[in-house]
């Protein structure tokens, strides 16, 4: 039975990659994975997740209830909206087995992303082994023809094959909505392309935040004008296809606070020239450049540039100033600009002021 509170409770998985090489569970990115081996553990796991992560007990939930208090829709109700119309068996699946990515942007780390694993001198966590297995271990582990909605993340999906192996095997696409969470780095092939087309509707999401060397900076080594070239490419296809869109993901920090016009601006002119819809959507950057650390300073700044009613508003109202991750996000972005040869006070000028006096 669907969850009344929750949908992703009971009708959601999110599959990832524990570094043994099993895949892990949980109903989505917010709740803490777990590993599993087989069917039957994966539905102990799945019904011990359900249990803890509710509103009640508010251990896993508290994102959500978050999002909510400060205006913007959570991924509790969104996927409620998307899912409401699914009988009790049809099924959300998130694809994240892979941690193979060409970026190592700074609010991410070593734990999603092989770039960074090499920057710093880890051992890479996914093997060859791994990636050729997850599309058949998810494929063994629920039956893929109940499930309505795929999601794709990564790592960078887009930089592997996992979830072309997957989508092969359904047996009927045009039932079946698509989303997927890219860098942008990596055009679709022609064989993606058809598997989209085929389904009932694709979203592609391209994570910018920022444009030009903030792009670059936050997307490190990611080039801006290579991203909005695929971007532009990916629209004339948008164009051409009822069943393709494309959404802008923003993750705000503190560094790209009062630079976020730059980007509405942009895609705003993208739309204009192409006819094509694009899509903006806002979200709270949270551990590292956490957005909790903005100093007071910055927040009145935000006031002045931003409407009362924008939606970053609203976040720092739900956010109360961190002294501790303002510290901590000049501290790792010295270390970052010493590995990388940059200089996060040059390229965010107007931010990077009201971190001086820390």
């Amino acid at each position: 039975m669907v969850d009344s509170w929750c949908v992703l409770l009971s009708n959601g998985y999110r599959f990832g990659s524990a570094a043994s090489g099993n895949l892990t569970y949980s109903p989505c990115c917010w709740i803490y994975p777990k590993e599993f081996v087989d069917r039957r553990d994966l539905l102990k796991v799945k019904d011990s997740m359900r249990y803890f992560a509710n509103k009640e007990s508010n251990k896993y939930c508290a994102s959500c209830i978050t999002r909510e208090s400060s205006g913007k829709s959570s991924m509790r109700q969104q996927y409620f909206n998307i899912m409401k119309d699914f009988a009790d068996n049809q099924l959300f699946v998130d694809v994240a087995t892979d941690t193979r990515c060409n970026a190592a942007c700074i609010m991410c780390g070593p734990h999603l992303s092989t770039t960074w694993q090499k920057e710093i001198g880890i051992p890479i966590l996914t093997t060859e082994k791994q990636q050729e297995t997850s599309a058949e271990l998810i494929t063994k582990s629920i039956d893929i023809q109940k499930v309505k909605l795929w999601n794709f993340v990564g790592g960078e999906p887009l930089l592997v094959s996992t979830h072309k192996k997957i989508m092969q095997q359904v047996n009927d696409l045009s039932d079946v909505i698509l989303t997927y969470h890219t860098n942008g780095s990596i055009a679709p092939d022609d064989e993606t392309l058809d598997l989209w087309r085929q389904s009932k509707r694709c979203v592609v999401w391209f994570s910018i935040d920022g444009t030009g060397k903030q792009f670059e900076y936050i997307r490190y080594p990611l080039l801006w004008d290579s991203v909005l070239s695929n971007i532009e490419n990916f629209l004339h296809h948008v164009a051409k296809s009822s069943n393709l869109s494309i959404g802008i993901h923003v993750t705000v920090n503190p560094l790209n606070l009062l630079y976020l016009s730059d980007i509405t601006d942009c895609f705003d002119n993208l739309s204009k020239s192409t006819g094509v819809k694009i899509k903006v959507e806002y979200d709270i950057c949270s551990l590292r450049f956490d957005l909790s650390g903005t100093p007071q300073s910055l927040r009145e700044a935000a006031a002045d540039v931003y409407q009362p009613n924008h939606i970053v508003l609203n976040f720092l109202k739900q956010l109360p100033y961190n002294r501790f991750k303002a510290k901590e996000l000049v501290s790792e972005a010295d270390a970052l600009d010493r590995r990388r040869n940059l200089n996060w006070r040059e390229v965010f000028p107007s931010t990077s002021k009201h971190f001086e006096t820390l």
